[in-house]
Parts: structure tokens; sequence; C-alpha cells
């Protein structure tokens, strides 16, 4: 890895039209050290900085090309995913959303994921870059937001005045004027700014509310352009959710962070605009084909080709989709009362459903085996005879048996649920429950050969012993 280099500290003090938050301005930053690595990876993750004030060209801060090219490289390596580290407070307008969409492109070209981890400020036109990401997570301390474009106008005419210094401008037309600061702001330059600014806005707004489905132009204007900390961002929409570093690493291999992006259009005209970033997405690598630079061309080229291989494969998931949605819509009408609970109520209800309705069946199988045991207690029967009418209903039990010419016992109304009552205890030898009491009944079921015998061995005289052999049919 390439050693950085002391930094140098360089005040920002932009001049025009900026993406910022405006505690930037005159802000002291450290210089971009342009000896750094594009990136630098962390098992399957390969982490992107974007720190400082963004800019379309700077000889001391970032630039939104530096910024593309560095995730590029990135999404080129063997990362399966990229992490934009933002520490930025915004910058340039100019740029922004021709690197946001870059950055769009790429991630789709290769399939591979990009995440934007707030470290400690993504504001105004650093946002602008982390919405173009599949997912935005926020440290605790972090901050988001600060959507707006605001531009300085210094007027230094008074002070000139105070120097013995008088400026005249000889210009084309009154618009000319506008911005310089040796002349006072007019009202009329004053309302053609806003008028500019606010375009500009408007403009970043759609970006922004195009792939986060949680935010619209009315709540950002309602928001003039404030900013949110940590948990306050995601509720506000504009961060997924809140991590430390260690926590998002963990959790990507987890598979456990979540997302408001607006991964689906919500409607037609949300349809309408997705085709047309992909259009436009593909109309950007054609064009960087087409470059002067060899390495370049060669690289959008291989970019090219894995866009149309993952369009192709969209169109394919659309199909088997809608073939899926006729198929989900036949077997709704046949859903068990767990799955529509899903529906209703969701996973936690539909999982208390299906509690109740296997405590429900085990409360009817219970209670059917306490009216069976009841019924069988009736007659001398063994277990295995008892056993031969497992499945059959006792209706159709009591006239089998009824046929037979099985009487019941005299212990009718014994409570099968108390042992003792249930069956005679074996205190005077070693009778066998698998035993028939009944040997007649279990020669006419085929059960096998009984012998009743009575056995005294000298010490122990014991009755009703049984020798039980089936029969091999």
């Amino acid at each position: 890895m390439t050693k950085a280099s002391d930094p140098k500290l360089h005040t920002y003090r932009p001049d025009h039209a900026v993406a910022l938050d405006p505690k930037a301005f005159g802000g002291l930053f450290a210089a971009i050290d342009v000896a750094r690595d594009p990136f630098h990876l962390r098992g399957n993750v390969a982490i992107v900085e974007v720190s400082g004030p963004l800019t379309q060209d700077s000889f001391f801060f970032t630039t939104y090309e530096s910024i593309v090219s560095n995730v590029e490289a990135a999404l080129d390596s063997e990362a399966t995913t990229v992490i934009l580290d933002m520490r930025s407070p915004g910058g340039d307008t100019a740029g922004m959303l021709d690197a946001a969409h870059a950055i769009r492109a790429a991630a789709d070209a290769t399939g591979k994921r990009v995440i934007t981890y707030v470290s400690s400020q993504a504001s105004s036109a650093a946002y602008a870059l982390a919405v173009a990401t599949d997912k935005i997570v926020i440290s605790p301390m972090g901050s988001a937001g600060s959507v707006g474009v605001v531009r300085p106008r210094l007027d230094a005419s008074e002070a000139a005045v105070g120097e013995g210094v008088k400026l005249e401008l000889i210009t084309s037309g009154a618009r000319k004027r506008d911005g310089h600061p040796g002349i006072p702001l007019s009202d009329e330059e004053r309302a053609a700014t806003q008028r500019d600014i606010n375009f500009m806005a408007s403009v970043f707004f759609e970006w922004v509310v195009s792939r986060r489905e949680s935010l619209t132009p009315e709540i950002l204007d309602d928001l003039q352009g404030a900013s949110f900390i940590g948990e306050q961002a995601v509720t506000r929409g504009f961060a997924d959710e809140v991590m430390t570093r260690v926590e998002l690493l963990d959790a990507l291999a987890g598979e456990s962070i979540t997302s408001n992006m607006a991964d689906t259009p919500k409607d037609d005209d949300e349809s309408k605009a997705t085709d047309e970033e992909k259009d436009e997405a593909r109309e950007a690598l054609v064009n960087a084909t087409k470059s002067s630079d060899e390495a370049k061309a060669a690289k959008a080229r291989k970019a090219l080709k894995a866009y149309d291989a993952q369009d192709e494969e969209d169109e394919d998931d659309d199909k088997e989709e809608s073939s899926s949605a006729s198929e989900g819509e036949a077997s709704a009408a046949t859903a068990t009362p767990a799955a529509t609970a899903a529906a209703k109520f969701g996973e936690a209800t539909a999982k208390r459903v299906q509690e109740l309705e296997a405590w429900k069946q085990e409360q009817e199988a219970k209670a059917e085996a306490h009216e069976r045991a009841e019924f069988f207690a009736q007659y001398e029967l063994s277990n295995d005879q008892i056993k031969a009418f497992d499945g059959v209903p006792l209706d159709q039990a009591q006239k089998i048996l009824s046929d037979m010419g099985v009487k019941q016992s005299a212990h009718k109304g014994r409570s099968p649920l108390n042992p003792a009552a249930a069956s005679p205890a074996p205190t005077l030898g070693d009778r066998q429950r698998t035993s028939p009491r009944n040997p007649d009944i279990a020669a006419a079921m085929g059960l096998g050969k009984v012998q009743a015998t009575n056995e005294f061995d000298g010490v122990q005289l014991k009755l009703g012993v049984a020798k039980h052999t089936l029969e091999n049919d």
C-alpha cells in the first residue's frame, strides 16, 4: 500500500453555485493526496474514500472524475461489495449529477452492490452521490441531507468606495453585471440569481426522489436544506440503517441490512424515468467506447458488454415474475388461514395463528384419544386388540364388537386417565399387558393362538399368565 504524505490544509471558498453545507464555506480542508490508492480491501469489500469538498476541477480537493475512477477500479477488483466512505460537506453543482449517474451505471454494468457509509458527513453534493448507491448506512453521529443549492455573492462596492476606488463595467447587457463583487447587489440580480438557484435545486430534488422512495419534492422543499444526525436521518428517510463501521462489515457478511431505495418504480411515470436513466447510462458507455484513450475505451467496451448481458437477464426475470404473478393470484383463493393472516397482519400474526392452530389440533387429538380410551375401557381387550381398531371410527368399532358378541365388562366407566383404574394392578405375578384379556376375542380377530395357564413355582402363585403367539399369515 502507498503511504500517504502529510496532508496540507487549504481554504475552501467557492464563489459559484454549490451544493454544500453552508458551514463549509471558508473552512480548512486537507488537500487530496494524489498518490493515495483508489480503494483498499477489507476481505471481499472494497472501500473508496470520499472526503472533503467535491469539485469539478481542482488541484487541491477531491474531483468528481477521481471518485468515479476510484469506484470503477473498486468494481473491477475481486471485491463483491463496494463501500463509499463518505466524509464530505458537498461541493460543486457542476459535475455532481454526471458523477452520480456514472457511479450508478458502473454498478449496474458489473452487477455488484455499492453501499454508502456516512462516517461523518454526506451533505448536499455528497448526498447526491450517496443516493446513487444501493443502500445508505449512517454512523450514530453521522450527518446526512442538506439537499439544496447555495451561491455566495460578495458585495465589496462600499469597501472600494472607502478606498477611493470607483468601478464601472461596460457590458453588452444588464445581466452581464451580475455577480461582480465591485457592483452593488440589485433587486434584479437577486431575483435572477434566485431563479437559477431554484431551478438547480429542483433538478437536484428530482434526482434524490428518483432514488429514495421515502422522499418527495415537497418534503425536501419543506425541510429547507436541513441535515439530520444518525437515527434522525433514518426516521426522515435520508438513510436506511444506523451502524458503526464494524457492525456494517459484520452485517454485509450476514446480509442483514435493509434499504429504502427505490428498487422498483412506484408508478408508470417512475417506470418511464427508470428506463430513461438506463438509456442515458448505456449511451454514456457507448460514448466512452469512442474515447481516444484506448485504455478507457477498452474498459468501456467491457462494461457495455456486461451491461447489455445484465439487461437481457432483467428482461427474462420480468417475464418469469409476470408468469409467477398469475399463478400466485390463482392460488390466493385456496390460501390457508395462516397465509391469509400473513397477508393481512404480517408474519408475527401468522406465526401466532399457526401456533393456535397447532394447539387446537393437539387438543382435538387429546380429546379423541381420551374418548377412544373411555370406549375401549368398557371391554376386556388387550393392547394388540385395541390397536387393531386404529383408524376405525368408534361407531363402526362398536358394531364390530357387537357382531362378534363381545360384552361390556363390569368395569364400564373406568377413566383411562387413571392407569390404576384402567387396568387391574399386576400385583399377582407377571401379568403382561400385551396378553389378551379375552382369548376368544383374540382368536376371533386372528391375533394368534392363546393358551391360558396358572403356574405355581413353590413359592408364589401366578394367576392369569397367558402365552400369546401371533400367527404368521
